[in-house]
């Protein structure tokens, strides 16, 4: 794995190198245009092999990717930043099919009674009666990144 070597440098006494990782991670909050400026910055603060090869990675996977455009790495200004909503669907139907690994014959069953619910909730979400659920501390922190 890519990140071998890192996580001593992140979790422990290489302030500069946890400093970098730690500038690294809000790449996707940026705007795509300008997202390519701060990384080579970081790329100019440290040339040790690990960081470096971290650096190289978010390069060619999603800055210069062949399979990903930049739009794909950048969230900004997007209120849904995450798959958390997916995987809490996901975790619904599990509880509903009181186990994790759900025999074929049996998704089908309960994916088919989620898509008639599906009518139902468009027009909820129309309407504008059904609303996301945040929890405070996530609320403030898109509230904050809206105002930076």
């Amino acid at each position: 794995m890519l990140c071998v070597g890192l996580v001593g440098a992140y979790s422990t006494q290489a302030r500069t190198q946890h400093a970098l990782i730690r500038m690294l991670m809000p790449l996707p909050l940026l705007p795509e245009r300008t997202s390519c400026r701060p990384f080579r910055q970081l790329q100019r603060l440290d040339a040790t092999p690990p960081i470096s090869d971290l650096l190289q990675y978010v390069e060619t996977t999603w800055l210069a990717s062949s399979v990903w455009s930049t739009s794909t790495l950048s969230v900004y200004q997007r209120d849904i930043r995450t798959n958390n909503d997916l995987e809490g669907w996901q975790q619904r139907v599990n509880g509903i099919a009181r186990r994790s690994h759900v025999p074929f014959y049996m998704m089908v069953e309960l994916l088919f009674q989620e898509a008639q619910r599906v009518t139902l909730q468009l027009h909820l979400l129309s309407d504008g009666k059904v609303l996301r659920r945040t929890s405070t501390r996530y609320a403030a922190v898109d509230k904050r990144l809206k105002e930076l």
